[in-house]
């Protein structure tokens, strides 16, 4: 039994000047702090040169700019270690097959510098013709030369004329080069000029040839009220016939429609000037006439559907 007792001794002693577990390292080449898996070694203790290897390895242990932990740069390598090459560090350029100087948005090739015949620019709509380009002349052909997705030479509105053929309105089928001129404010027949009846001079909301009398005076439209001021209010030709009397006018004599209501005795009749006039409408039981003198274009009385409904 003794030699027994004598080599678990020896076992103890051999132990105890190992103790733990072995651990895996890797030999660190390039002293960046990351190893080779090719070098790989197991020890109680890390030998000289040699990092833990339980981190992400080395993929270039002879330079010590790539490493897992570096940053990825355009340069053709895997800085990073992560099995990719340049992403998300790359540019995109644009094949220039006609030479004009544009590049074609659907021919991309990401690169970190400049390839030869492609550019940083993605503008050209036909990169077969070095004619057609953002900023070319656009004559009457039949192509979009100049890329800005409308060719002058389409007749849009169908109306027989395009833009270059001289149409001036071409999204109206109505308005083209020896179009008969109608009230509507355009110029029907493409001279360049409007109608002298077709302009509201007195921003009334009526032309001339819509019926306004005077288009000089705002008063007179034919939509308008006739009141007694000895204009023809109403355009029908006569000045002041069944005219109204106004007992009070906003905003003349008051600031708001309430105001005037509020003043006003049974009988009387309050006229209303252009403009929006909202708020709630109260009559207080008194038999009121209450009438905007320009029309329904320029006076617009909103009660906000809160008029009490009394008055007249």
């Amino acid at each position: 039994m003794r030699p027994l007792v004598i080599f678990s001794a020896t076992l103890l002693a051999s132990c105890a000047e190992r103790e733990g577990w072995k651990h895996v390292f890797f030999y660190d080449a390039d002293g960046d702090g990351w190893g080779d898996p090719a070098t790989r070694t197991v020890d109680y203790e890390r030998p000289p040169g040699f990092v833990w290897g339980y981190a992400s390895p080395d993929c270039d242990d002879a330079n010590p700019a790539i490493h897992p932990l570096a940053e990825e740069t355009c340069n053709l390598r895997d800085d990073d270690c992560d099995g990719d090459v340049d992403e998300g560090v790359t540019v995109d350029w644009y094949r220039d097959a006609d030479g004009d100087g544009y590049g074609d948005p659907e021919t991309v090739l990401a690169a970190c510098t400049l390839p030869a015949g492609y550019l940083p620019d993605s503008q050209d709509c036909d990169d077969t013709d070095p004619e057609v380009h953002p900023g070319a002349d656009d004559p009457c052909n039949g192509v979009d030369n100049d890329c800005s997705g409308d060719a002058l030479e389409l007749d849009d509105d169908e109306d027989g004329l395009s833009d270059c053929e001289g149409d001036c309105l071409d999204d109206e089928d109505a308005a083209y080069p020896g179009a008969q001129e109608v009230c509507d404010g355009l110029d029907d027949d493409c001279d360049g000029a409007l109608p002298g009846d077709e302009a509201d001079v007195d921003g009334d909301g009526e032309m001339a040839c819509e019926g306004d009398c005077d288009d000089t005076d705002r008063t007179s439209a034919h939509l308008n009220v006739e009141v007694c001021d000895g204009v023809d209010n109403d355009c029908n030709g006569i000045a002041d016939d069944a005219c109204i009397v106004c007992d009070i006018a906003i905003p003349n004599d008051f600031g708001s429609i309430q105001e005037g209501l509020d003043a006003a005795s049974s009988g009387a009749v309050v006229c209303v000037g252009p403009g929006t006039w909202s708020g709630p409408i109260h009559f207080n039981g008194v038999d009121v006439t209450l009438l905007g003198t320009r029309g329904p274009l320029e006076t617009i009385i909103d009660g906000g559907g809160d008029a009490d409904g009394e008055g007249g």
